[in-house]
C-alpha cells in the first residue's frame, strides 16, 4: 500500500515538474525538480542536466523507465502504464508551450511586416508633403496629394493602434 501512494505521489510531482520546468524555463526549479521519460525509443526530459545518470539508469533498469528527481530525492518507475500515463502528461503540457512559441513567431512576423510598412508609409507622408509644397508654391491645385496624404496618415494609424 505505501509502494502504491509513493508511485502516486511520484506521478503527482511528474505533473507538477512538467509545468513549473515548461512555464519556468532557467528558474531554480530546473535544478530541483526534474524528470525523464524513456519509452518506446523515444526520450524526453525537463532538463538536460543528469544525462549520464539517466544513461545509468537505463542500462539497469531497461528502456522502459520514467525517472524523477526531487532534490535529494530520485525515483525510477518502470510500471508500463505509469510510464504512459506520464508521457500523455508530457505531451498535454509541452504541446500547448510550441503551440505558444509559434504563436510568438508569428507576431514578432507581423510585427516586423508593421514595422517595414510604418517606415514605407512614413516616406510616403514626408513625399506627399513635399510635393504639396511644391505645388503649392508654384500656384497649383494640391487636392489629390492631400487626399491621398490624408489616406496614408489613416492608415499610419491603423498600424500604430493594431502594431
Amino acid at each position: 500500500m505505501r509502494l502504491i501512494f509513493r508511485i502516486g505521489f511520484a506521478l503527482t510531482l511528474l505533473v507538477a515538474a512538467l509545468a513549473v520546468a515548461h512555464a519556468h524555463p532557467g528558474t531554480d526549479w530546473d535544478d530541483e525538480l526534474g524528470w525523464a521519460i524513456l519509452h518506446d525509443d523515444h526520450r524526453r526530459t525537463s532538463t538536460l542536466h543528469g544525462l549520464d545518470e539517466i544513461e545509468d539508469l537505463q542500462s539497469r533498469f531497461g528502456d522502459d523507465l520514467l525517472y524523477i528527481r526531487d532534490g535529494d530525492e530520485r525515483y525510477v518507475i518502470t510500471d508500463r502504464a505509469l510510464i504512459e500515463r506520464a508521457e500523455e502528461a508530457a505531451h498535454r503540457i509541452v504541446d500547448p508551450a510550441k503551440a505558444m512559441a509559434k504563436a510568438e513567431a508569428r507576431l514578432a512576423v507581423r510585427q516586423a511586416h508593421s514595422a517595414k510598412a510604418w517606415v514605407k508609409l512614413q516616406n510616403a507622408e514626408a513625399q506627399l508633403e513635399a510635393a504639396i509644397e511644391k505645388q503649392e508654391r508654384r500656384g497649383d491645385d494640391a487636392e489629390e496629394l492631400r487626399d491621398a496624404l490624408e489616406r496614408v496618415r489613416e492608415e499610419l494609424e491603423q498600424i500604430q493602434e493594431h502594431g
